[in-house]
């Protein structure tokens, strides 16, 4: 059997009720990654230590992707190995080792290049017919000092509803359902911040 008909026509619709499209999504990638390395549509037997191993070896060394994304991949072909294993499909349970991630410092911009970027956001302006509520430096800086307060990720922070905001105590609210980690946080901007807001 095909290892993406047994993740479309029973995993997904079985175990994935509610998850976001980006999540099922991101299985069905690893599904694709893994029949690149095979050269064909993989099947449930494929599921096994050594072609596991082998292809976690490739996706690092041979497609040049970051150990992170290797383990991304593993964790979702265990997933399925194991969906396997409890539907009596596979008799073998995975035994594959996560690969040692080595952990940098994060990459972020100076205190000086985040000032350059908020001066472009600032005189940031867009000739067109269309009108907007805000101008669009206004908008854009709003946006980046928001992002730097918070650390929000692009996505949850284009979700943020008038509701979300409370002025008086420069409080910014998100909801679980649009953050990466499905907790809601709080957070307290600036008070540039809550100035552009």
């Amino acid at each position: 059997k095909s290892l993406l008909k047994l993740f479309q026509d029973e995993y997904a619709p079985k175990r994935m009720i509610g998850a976001k499209q980006g999540s099922i999504d991101q299985i069905r990638w690893s599904i694709q990654s893994f029949a690149r390395f095979l050269g064909r549509a993989p099947i449930i037997s494929d599921l096994c230590e050594d072609t596991i191993t082998a292809f976690l070896r490739w996706t690092v060394k041979v497609r040049g992707n970051s150990v992170a994304t290797a383990n991304s991949k593993r964790r979702d072909l265990l997933t399925l190995w194991n969906y396997a294993v409890r539907k009596k499909l596979l008799r073998e349970s995975p035994d594959v080792e996560k690969l040692r991630e080595p952990r940098q410092l994060p990459k972020a911009w100076t205190m000086e290049e985040f000032g350059r970027i908020l001066n472009a956001a600032r005189s940031y302006d867009i000739r067109t017919r269309q009108a907007f509520a805000f101008r669009p430096g206004d908008y854009f800086t709003a946006l980046f000092l928001a992002a730097y307060d918070t650390g929000l990720r692009l996505g949850a922070l284009l979700k943020v509803r008038r509701d979300d905001w409370k002025p008086e105590r420069r409080e910014l609210t998100v909801d679980a359902e649009h953050q990466k980690q499905a907790v809601a946080q709080t957070f307290i901007v600036s008070e540039e911040t809550a100035d552009r807001v």
